[in-house]
């Protein structure tokens, strides 16, 4: 498997990618996070993905952006990831689903990501 999900002391759900990736284990990892977002009431998500290398072209990303943005929960969660900046992809991925009304923001610091999670 490429990712673990994880949920900490505060409530925050913790996807950590590793390794290679394919849209479809991203789109896996998304329905767990929903599943398990839906079943506890949980509402940030902190997203890792500085330890992967994400394997899909431009189609998968806006088929995986619209199949996101079409679940009725994604937009009552805050969510933030943490990524490389050799990783664009990801500047793409939050400006179509801010666009959405999903409150999504993607960063290169464990901090600034964590900070801006818990920001009220």
């Amino acid at each position: 498997m490429a990712y673990t999900i994880s949920v900490d002391d505060n409530q925050i759900v913790h996807v950590k990618f590793t390794g290679e990736v394919e849209i479809k284990e991203r789109q896996e990892a998304r329905n767990e996070v929903i599943s398990l977002c839906k079943l506890k009431w949980y509402d940030h998500v902190m997203l890792d993905m500085r330890n992967c290398n994400m394997q899909f072209d431009m189609n998968d990303i806006v088929n995986y952006v619209d199949s996101t943005s079409s679940h009725e929960i994604i937009q009552d969660l805050r969510i933030s990831g943490i990524t490389n900046p050799k990783d664009k992809v990801n500047d793409f991925i939050q400006h179509f689903l801010s666009t959405r009304g999903i409150n999504i923001r993607f960063f290169y610091s464990q901090e600034e990501a964590l900070e801006w999670l818990c920001a009220i």
